[in-house]
C-alpha cells in the first residue's frame, strides 16, 4: 500500500507541470476572446456617446437655420443699409467686407462680390440678419466646444463667418465666389432641404481635420442661402466620457471612404491621405474596399490584424477599430503575468506537498507549528469536521469573538452559530467550497454580527477538516450601508433622490416599452414654501418638508415612487396606468391633501402644490426628457395662478425655447444700446401742469421688435440681468435730472421721478453701491425720486430685503406704494414704512363712473392718504369725465393716457421747456 501511495504521488509530482502549462495556454485563449469581445463593446459604446454628440450639435444647427429663415420671411423690420465708412473695397479683386457693428465680439468678417449699393431690400435685409446672429454665433462656439467655425453663404455673392480666418474664406474671380459645396445645397441635390454633411477638409494651419454641417436656406420656397457649421470630430471624440482601450487604431470613416478623424501625421507635420484604403496595410486593402466591407459583429481576421466596425446613427459613419495581432498578443500575454506567477506558485506548492508527503516527521513538526500559529493568532479562527457541522478547535480569538469557552464552542454546533442555516447542507450553501463569504453570526448575548469567513480545506492523512478564519466586519458593512443610503435617498426625508429616480426610471422605461403600457411622472412644487423658510426659519421648513413627505406617502400605492428633487421639489412615479385620467385622479387628490392646513411648531400653515405631469411615452422616451418637460407643465401650472396641475403640452416646450432664447439675448441687450426708456407724464389735478413722470424701459429687440417690460423683466429677474438693467435705468434718470435742471431754472418746475424696483434688487450689494455712488456725486437727485413699490414687495421682505431698503431710504429717496387696491391692501404697510405717495390701481379707477363700489373705495383710499399726509396718484386715466370725478374727489395727480402718453428724454425736455416759459 505504501509502495502504491508513492507511486501515485511522485506521477502527482510530474503530471502537475503538464497541467499547469495547460491552464495557462488555455487561459491565454480565453483572455483573447474576452478581450475581442471587450474592444467590440467598447466601439459600440463609443458609437452610441459620439451619435449623441452629434444629435445635440444638429439640433443646434436646425435652431439657428429657423431663426434665420424666419427672420428672412419677416417683413415687420426694415433693413438697415450701413453707412459707406463701414465698408472696405478691394478694387483688385472687386470685392468688399464689412466691420461688425454693435457686437462685443468683433472676429467675424463678411465679405462679398460685386457692389455693395443699390441692391434689392432682400439683400440688406439678408446681410442684417447675419450681422445680428454674431453674437448667437459667438455663444453657439461656448456651448459647442468642437465647433469650429460658422459660416452663411448668400446666392447674392458675399459670405459670412464666424470666427474671421482669411485662409478658410473662400476665393473671388472678381465675379463670384467659389463655393465648394453650394451645389450639394441645391433643391435638385436636396429636394428635401435637409441638414448634410460634406466630405473632410484639411485645416493644415491647425493640423486637423473639419468636417462640415451644412443646411439650405429658404424664404417663400426660394433657396437664399446655406448655413455651415465646420466641426473637429477628433475633438468631439476626446470630450467623450467613453473611450476605446488604450490599444489598436480608431478611424471614422464616411461613405465616401474619406477619414474624419484618427488620421496620423508625418514627421514634419504633413496629414497622410484622407483615404480610408490608402490607410490599411497593403495587404489588407486588397480584401476592403469601403467600410461595409468590414463586419459589424465581430472582428474579422485579416493577415496580420483583426479588423470590426461600428455603424453610427445619424450621418453614414463609421468606427473602424484596426487591432494588430501582434498588439493584441502583447497586450494578452502582459495581463497574464498574475496567472504565470500563480502557475509558478502552483508548482512550488506541488513540490513543497511532495516533500510533505515524503516525510510523515515533517508533517507532524508541520502541525504542530500550525498549531502553535493558529492558538497566537489575532484572528478568529475554526477547525471543523468534514460534515461542517462539529467544532473540533477553536483557538482564543474565536473564544472571544462568539463569547464562549473552547469546551463550550465544541458542544455548540455550527449551524447554531451561523444565521439562518437550519441544517448541514443549507450552511455549506452559505460557506460555498471555498474562498470568501459574508454571513451573519450569533455570539453569546444573542446580538448579530456581520462576519467575513474565508474557507479552506485540510488533510491530515485520510481526514479531511475545514479551517475557518473569521474577520469581524460589523462596522464595514454598516458604513457600506450608510454609503449607499446617501447615495440614493434623501436624509431629510429619507425618501428617494434624483440617483434612485432615475434608475427607477430607466427600469421602468424598459419594461412598459416592453409591455407596451404607460407610466407617469409627476413634478411637485409646492406653493409658498419659501414664505414658511423666511419667517420660521429652515428648522420648521425641514419639519414641513416632513410633513409633506408623510402626507403623499400615505395616498400612494405601494407601487409608486415618491422622491425628492431637493428644495421644495417632489416627485411621484404612477406604474400602470391605463390612461391619463389615472394621473390626473391622483395629482387632483394630492393637490388637496397638500392645500390642508400643517401645524409646525404651534403655527398653522397652509401650502398648496403646482404640479406638471408627463406621460411615457408619449411625452419623452427617456428619464431626462420627461422630467424636463413635467418641470416646464409645472412651471406653466403655476404662472396659471398655482394650487393646480398641467399636462405637458408641445407649446410648452416651444414657450420654454422662446424664454432660453431670450435669456441669452437679453445678457448683451444693455451693452448693445438695445434698451430705452420712456417717460409717462404725472400732471397736478388742479393745475394739469407737469409734476412728476414715471420711467418706463422698453427693449429694442433686434429680432421680435419693442417689448414691453411684462415680455421680458420676469427673464431678467431670473437670471438676475434686473441688476445690471436697474443700474442703467438710475444711470440714465440721473442724465435727465442734469439736463433738466440745466434747462428748468425754476426749482419748483423740477419733476419728481418714479423708478420701479425690484426684491433682487434690494438684495444685491452691487446695486446698493450704485445707488450710493450717484447720490455721492449728485446729493439733491434723492429729492426727486420716487421708487414705485407693490404692496407684495414690501410684506414679503425677507430681512437682506429689509436691511436694503432702509440703506436705500437713508440716502433720501421715498416710497410710492404702487397699485394700492389691486389685492389685499393692509394697514400694516402704511403703519411700518415711510410712505410718500399711493398710486390708486387703474382697475379701481376704470370703474369708478360706473361702479358705486369701485367709486366708494376710491373715495376712501383718497380720505385715507389725506388723513395720513400721503399724497394720490391715480393710474391709467382715460377720459376727461373721469379727471373731473378724480380731482373733485381730492385726489393729488393724474397718470394716464388721457394726459399723455409715454415721452421720449427729447419730447420731455420740450414739454417742459413750454411750460417753463
Amino acid at each position: 500500500m505504501g509502495s502504491f501511495q508513492t507511486l501515485l504521488r511522485t506521477v502527482i509530482y510530474f503530471l502537475l507541470p503538464v497541467v499547469v502549462v495547460g491552464l495557462l495556454i488555455g487561459d491565454y485563449f480565453h483572455r483573447k476572446t474576452q478581450l475581442r469581445a471587450d474592444l467590440k463593446n467598447d466601439l459600440v459604446h463609443l458609437g452610441e456617446d459620439l451619435s449623441q454628440h452629434i444629435a445635440i450639435y444638429e439640433r443646434h444647427h436646425n435652431l439657428i437655420s429657423s431663426i434665420f429663415s424666419e427672420q428672412l420671411m419677416d417683413p415687420r423690420t426694415p433693413p438697415r443699409i450701413l453707412p459707406a465708412n463701414r465698408l472696405i473695397r478691394a478694387e483688385a479683386t472687386n470685392t468688399y467686407s464689412i466691420e461688425i457693428p454693435n457686437t462685443v465680439h468683433p472676429q467675424a468678417k463678411l465679405l462679398g462680390v460685386g457692389d455693395y449699393e443699390g441692391r434689392p431690400e432682400g439683400f440688406y435685409r439678408e446681410i442684417d440678419i447675419a450681422l445680428y446672429l454674431t453674437d448667437t454665433f459667438y455663444s453657439s462656439q461656448k456651448e459647442l466646444p468642437s465647433l469650429v467655425r460658422t459660416y452663411y453663404f448668400s446666392r447674392e455673392q458675399f459670405v459670412y463667418t464666424s470666427p474671421a480666418n482669411e485662409a478658410r474664406l473662400p476665393s473671388s474671380n472678381g465675379n463670384s465666389l467659389v463655393h465648394a459645396f453650394y451645389d450639394l445645397a441645391r433643391p435638385y441635390q436636396n429636394p428635401r432641404h435637409e441638414l448634410f454633411w460634406t466630405s473632410t477638409s484639411v485645416d493644415s494651419e491647425n493640423n486637423r481635420l473639419l468636417a462640415t454641417m451644412v443646411k439650405p436656406i429658404y424664404s417663400q420656397q426660394a433657396l437664399r442661402g446655406l448655413l455651415a457649421m465646420e466641426v473637429n470630430i477628433g475633438s468631439m471624440l476626446q470630450q467623450l466620457p467613453r473611450t476605446i482601450r488604450n490599444t489598436g487604431k480608431l478611424l471614422l470613416v464616411d461613405n465616401a471612404n474619406q477619414v474624419l478623424s484618427g488620421l496620423p501625421s508625418h514627421a514634419d507635420g504633413s496629414a497622410y491621405s484622407l483615404n480610408f484604403i490608402d490607410l490599411l496595410p497593403e495587404d489588407v486593402a486588397t480584401f476592403i474596399n469601403h467600410p461595409f466591407d468590414v463586419p459589424d459583429n465581430d472582428f474579422a481576421s485579416i493577415k496580420d490584424i483583426y479588423i470590426t466596425r461600428s455603424n453610427l446613427d445619424g450621418p453614414s459613419w463609421h468606427l473602424v477599430f484596426l487591432l494588430p495581432k501582434a498588439d493584441l498578443a502583447k497586450t494578452l500575454l502582459a495581463s497574464m503575468w498574475l496567472d504565470a506567477t500563480a502557475g509558478i506558485l502552483l508548482l512550488i506548492a506541488g513540490f513543497l506537498l511532495y516533500r510533505q508527503w515524503s516525510s510523515q516527521r515533517q508533517l507532524n513538526a508541520s502541525q504542530l507549528h500550525h498549531y502553535a500559529i493558529f492558538d497566537q493568532s489575532t484572528a478568529p479562527q475554526l477547525i471543523v469536521d468534514d460534515n461542517g457541522i462539529r467544532i473540533l478547535k477553536a483557538n482564543q480569538a474565536a473564544c472571544d469573538l462568539f463569547g464562549f469557552t473552547q469546551q463550550m464552542l465544541e458542544d455548540i454546533p455550527l449551524t447554531n452559530l451561523i444565521i439562518g442555516n437550519a441544517n448541514a447542507q443549507e450552511l455549506a450553501n452559505t460557506l460555498g467550497e471555498k474562498g470568501v463569504t459574508i454571513a451573519k453570526c450569533r455570539v453569546a448575548d444573542s446580538e448579530e454580527r456581520d462576519v467575513e469567513i474565508y474557507k479552506s480545506t485540510m488533510q491530515s492523512g485520510d481526514n479531511i477538516y475545514f479551517y475557518l478564519v473569521i474577520h469581524d466586519v460589523t462596522e464595514r458593512v454598516k458604513t457600506e450601508k450608510h454609503v449607499r443610503f446617501q447615495a440614493y435617498f434623501d436624509p431629510l426625508t429619507q425618501l428617494p433622490n434624483r440617483n434612485h429616480l432615475f434608475e427607477h426610471l430607466r427600469q421602468l422605461i424598459a419594461t412598459h416599452r416592453r409591455e407596451d403600457q404607460y407610466f407617469a411622472l409627476l413634478f411637485i412644487d409646492l406653493d409658498h414654501f419659501k414664505q414658511v423658510n423666511d419667517n420660521l426659519g429652515h428648522d420648521a421648513g425641514d419639519k414641513l418638508l416632513k410633513q409633506v413627505a408623510h402626507r403623499l406617502r400615505d395616498r400612494l400605492r405601494e407601487s409608486d415612487l415618491l422622491s425628492r428633487l431637493g428644495g421644495d421639489e417632489f416627485t411621484v412615479v404612477l406604474p400602470h396606468l391605463r390612461d391619463e385620467m389615472d394621473a390626473s385622479h391622483v395629482a387632483r387628490t394630492l393637490i388637496n391633501q397638500l392645500h390642508e392646513p400643517f401645524t409646525i411648531d404651534s403655527y398653522e400653515v397652509v401650502l398648496g402644490a403646482s404640479i406638471g405631469i408627463t406621460l411615457f411615452p408619449r411625452d419623452g422616451i427617456d428619464p431626462s426628457s420627461l422630467l424636463k418637460h413635467a418641470d416646464i407643465a409645472m412651471y406653466k401650472a403655476k404662472d396659471n395662478g398655482r394650487n393646480q396641475f398641467r399636462f405637458f403640452e408641445d407649446q410648452m416646450n416651444r414657450e420654454a425655447k422662446h424664454r432660453g432664447l431670450l435669456e441669452i439675448d437679453i445678457q448683451q441687450a444693455v451693452a448693445n444700446n438695445q434698451m430705452l426708456l420712456e417717460y409717462q407724464p404725472i400732471v397736478a389735478a388742479k393745475t394739469g401742469q407737469l409734476v412728476g413722470v414715471e420711467a418706463l424701459i422698453r427693449w429694442n429687440h433686434p429680432r421680435l421688435g419693442t417689448l414691453k417690460p411684462e415680455d421680458f423683466i420676469f427673464v431678467a429677474e431670473d437670471t438676475g440681468h434686473i441688476v445690471a438693467i436697474g443700474d442703467w435705468i438710475l444711470d440714465q434718470t440721473h442724465q435727465l435730472y442734469q439736463r433738466i435742471i440745466s434747462e428748468v431754472s425754476d426749482d419748483e418746475s423740477i419733476p419728481f421721478i418714479a423708478l420701479n424696483i425690484s426684491r433682487r434688487q434690494l438684495m444685491h450689494e452691487h446695486h446698493l453701491k450704485h445707488w450710493k455712488n450717484i447720490l455721492g456725486l449728485d446729493d439733491r437727485f434723492a429729492e426727486y425720486v420716487l421708487l414705485d413699490m407693490t404692496e407684495t414687495t414690501l410684506t414679503s421682505q425677507i430681512w437682506d430685503e429689509r436691511f436694503g431698503l432702509n440703506s436705500l431710504l437713508a440716502l433720501g429717496p421715498r416710497i410710492c406704494l404702487d397699485d394700492f387696491g389691486q389685492d389685499t391692501s393692509s394697514m400694516r404697510v402704511l403703519r411700518q414704512y415711510p410712505i410718500s405717495m399711493l398710486k390708486v390701481d387703474r382697475v379701481l379707477v376704470k370703474n369708478i363712473l360706473t361702479s358705486n363700489k369701485d367709486a366708494a373705495f376710491c373715495r376712501a383710499i383718497i380720505s385715507l392718504a389725506q388723513n395720513l399726509n400721503i399724497q394720490v396718484t391715480a393710474e391709467g386715466v382715460e377720459n376727461q369725465e373721469q379727471f373731473d370725478w378724480l380731482k373733485q374727489a381730492g385726489c393729488d395727480y393724474i397718470q394716464g393716457y388721457h394726459v399723455g402718453e409715454e415721452l421720449s428724454t427729447e419730447d420731455m425736455l420740450s414739454l417742459l421747456s413750454k411750460q417753463s416759459a
